[in-house]
């Protein structure tokens, strides 16, 4: 927007009354940023100040989106956005300058009365991404004056839990005994939802002082990362200058904590569930858990779990409704998990964590102690399982026996689809054990589940919960030179210490190579291509009634071949673009000689905007030379975001270099004068279009009585010199152009607006300026 007169005697601004005033605010509509709205500013731009005086301004941004704003300095500007020749800073006796977080500006203070202009850049981003920005420019009046502005006290920052009410008193006060109107500006008085909104009132005022009233019942639709500002405005009533003190503290509407949950224990599980929060700004939940009962020091200004506590995050979930989440992952019997709940909100703010729901694994009866594979056979392989004898005096229903165990089998890891595969009669539970014969254990795994039944006649039941165990088998991950070993299964004892066997060759036995009381080991040296087979031996124990029961347990066999898995160091690459040429130089090498001593060759990677996809473009040799180039031609234009990977003689490729990118050249311009006299030199005003990458524009050319003489889309332009509307050719003189050039960039395609004059010579006798 711009207007083609300022005010007069504006000090900063050199003959000022000839100058436009224009200000700009840009928007960028993206559908990858999802919805923006412009910030909207409401707080005036013009105020007073007196000499020698501290002068405060605040421009009352608020942005309903939660986007973050940034403040700074900058220069005003006359037409077209351009900046004012000789614009100068008002004089001050300290300082001048803007909070860049509070967009307070500060002049410290006026030395001289007069007009001043000052301009303020407020910058809108969203994920560390400039996504808007407006300029303020305002006047500030200076006088000499006796009086002395009112003072606003300080208020400090607030955080609070999302639907509780904030209701606090503060008084203004001036020195002079004043009275006092004092205005409260910001985004929670902005809200259409009077219920919703913040209020303030007056309710004590005298000479000197004014006591305002704050209260706002915050919503949980309010929750957002980034905090409301709130102005106060106070303004003195002095009948010959009104002065004003600006201040303005922060408001943070955190989420609040998940509430109801719950933690229900299994054998093997642990099941979590919780109710939903109120509002619909929930993108899902983080669940954490610790291996105890810990407190946590919660700050009121920030969400999550606390950084340094012993909670890990375990899962997920990826909605609203999602309230139920199953933990299966590496429970221990005896141990007492605890969890917490974070909602993480839509911009990601998370909310408090949930209050602690702590459980246990509680026993099956009967408890199993083994699931070890004693013979390893396709067809005649066995695996030996057994329990404790169940305590029938803990029942709290009778169970007068005879008993009955039914034994279960299933191939499915996590324990389900079983199948009965055989059934006990025991008088006296005495019998705690089963070898299960003529199976194929050279495959894997298998889960076992032990019912146990009371069968008495015309009483037969289930008695208690049944728990399930896993044979283990040994999971093989092979690199270069080495295998990594894991120990796999799903039982409700605890493993201490595995001795890990490899099979002899030489005697086709299996010999012991070392022990770990991890979850995994590594076996080392050894030759590429080769196959291994493993074998393992668990101890373990596991408590009940105060009783610890020692397990051992065999696994199956795997086998494995070690291959060279480990990826080459990624490339170091650089960028450049030559315009005159039309190509963009990719520069890399190679410094870490460690993992790339069997390099064959480099795959180059482009994608012409940032939210295209990579595609291979070429392949380039390695060689002795350590420096590597590959040059490129973009087919729209030298725009676009490279990286290089690294093959080795495995075929393993490297992790891509970090995206490197870099934008077109901007290579379009337009002329500044021509002449349409038909002389065979210059008549028509066209564009210079490197590469022809620019495909459209909206160019509109204005006379100097702002009527429009020419519009086209044509990104050559090709004006010959004629007015539009009448079809003759236009005098002499300057002409104003805006010129909307639709441009292919990085984030797609964008809009460079160029706005300048071009002189028109329409006569031979016309010359253009030397």
């Amino acid at each position: 927007m711009q207007d083609p007169t300022r005010n007069f005697g504006v000090v900063t601004i050199p003959n000022s009354v000839r100058v436009y005033f224009s200000v700009e605010t840009t928007l960028i509509i993206n559908p990858q940023i999802a919805a923006n709205n412009t910030p909207v500013l409401l707080n005036y731009p013009l105020d007073k100040a007196a000499v020698g005086r501290k002068f405060v301004h605040n421009p009352g941004a608020f942005d309903q989106d939660g986007d973050s704003l940034s403040y700074k300095l900058t220069t005003c500007t006359k037409e077209l956005g351009r900046p004012i020749e000789n614009y100068s800073y008002p004089a001050t006796s300290d300082t001048l300058y803007v909070d860049p977080i509070k967009g307070d500006l500060i002049w410290e203070s006026p030395v001289d009365t007069g007009k001043y202009n000052i301009a303020m850049n407020i910058e809108e981003w969203r994920n560390g991404i400039k996504i808007g920005n407006i300029e303020r420019d305002m006047q500030v009046d200076v006088h000499q004056s006796d009086n002395h502005p009112p003072v606003n006290p300080t208020l400090p920052n607030i955080c609070v839990e999302a639907g509780k009410l904030i209701d606090f008193t503060f008084t203004v006060t001036d020195p002079d005994n004043d009275l006092i109107d004092a205005l409260l500006i910001g985004g929670p008085f902005s809200i259409s939802d009077t219920a919703k909104a913040a209020h303030f009132t007056k309710i004590a005022s005298a000479p000197g002082f004014t006591t305002i009233r704050f209260r706002w019942k915050t919503d949980y639709a309010q929750a957002r990362k980034q905090p409301y500002s709130i102005v106060v405005k106070s303004t003195d009533n002095y009948p010959l200058l009104k002065l004003v003190d600006i201040s303005s503290f922060q408001i943070v509407i955190m989420a609040p904590a998940p509430k109801n949950l719950v933690s229900e224990p299994g054998n093997n599980s642990i099941s979590l569930k919780w109710s939903k929060p109120p509002g619909n700004n929930i993108t899902g939940y983080e669940v954490w858990r610790a291996n105890s009962s810990l407190p946590l020091q919660i700050d009121s200004c920030v969400g999550g779990i606390p950084a340094g506590s012993d909670y890990v995050k375990i899962g997920s979930t990826a909605s609203i409704k999602d309230t139920v989440f199953i933990d299966i992952k590496n429970l221990s019997p005896g141990t007492n998990y605890c969890y917490r709940i974070v909602a993480v909100l839509t911009d990601g703010l998370r909310s408090y964590p949930s209050t602690e729901s702590c459980a246990v694994l509680f026993p099956g009866m009967p408890s199993l102690t083994s699931a070890s594979v004693t013979k390893i056979d396709p067809s005649l392989g066995e695996i030996f399982v057994s329990w404790v004898k169940p305590r029938i005096d803990t029942l709290k229903i009778p169970a007068p026996g005879p008993f009955e165990y039914r034994i279960y089998r299933t191939n499915n890891f996590n324990g389900l689809n079983f199948s009965l595969i055989n059934t006990i009669p025991s008088a006296d539970l005495a019998d705690t054990t089963y070898t299960d014969t003529n199976i194929n254990t050279e495959v894997f795994p298998y889960d076992y589940k032990v019912e146990l039944y009371n069968n008495t006649p015309g009483n037969r039941f289930l008695i208690s919960t049944p728990e399930t165990a896993s044979s283990m088998y040994p999971d093989l991950y092979p690199s270069s030179r080495a295998i990594t070993i894991k120990f796999a299964k799903n039982v409700p004892w605890i493993n201490t210490q595995y001795i890990i066997y490899r099979m002899n060759v030489q005697t086709s036995k299996y010999d012991s190579i070392g022990y770990t009381n991890t979850e995994e080991y590594i076996d080392k040296g050894l030759k590429n291509g080769q196959q291994y087979s493993y074998r393992v031996k668990a101890y373990g124990y596991r408590k009940l009634n105060g009783l610890q029961y020692n397990t051992l347990n065999w696994s199956h066999i795997n086998k494995i071949a070690p291959i060279d898995t480990v990826k080459p160091c990624s490339p170091n690459l650089t960028l450049r673009s030559e315009c005159k040429d039309y190509v963009n130089i990719l520069t890399w090498n190679n410094i870490n000689l460690s993992c790339t001593d069997d390099v064959v060759k480099y795959k180059i990677y482009y994608k012409g905007t940032l939210n295209g996809s990579l595609a291979q473009i070429g392949e380039v040799n390695s060689s002795s030379d350590p420096m590597f180039t590959f040059q490129h031609s973009p087919p729209v234009s030298l725009g676009g975001c490279y990286a290089v990977s690294a093959i080795d003689s495995s075929n393993n490729e490297s992790l891509l270099t970090n995206l490197t990118c870099l934008d077109s050249c901007s290579g379009y311009k337009l002329p500044n004068v021509f002449t349409p006299n038909n002389d065979g030199t210059n008549d028509v005003f066209v564009s210079y279009n490197p590469g022809n990458y620019v495909k459209n524009v909206d160019m509109k050319i204005y006379n100097r009585w702002g009527l429009l003489v020419y519009r086209t889309s044509d990104p050559g332009i090709n004006w010959d010199g004629r007015d539009m509307n009448t079809k003759r050719p236009v005098s002499s003189g300057v002409y104003y152009y805006i010129c909307d050039v639709y441009e292919p960039r990085l984030t797609g395609i964008e809009i460079r607006v160029l706005k300048d004059f071009v002189y028109v010579y329409t006569s031979t006798s016309d010359k253009p300026l030397e």
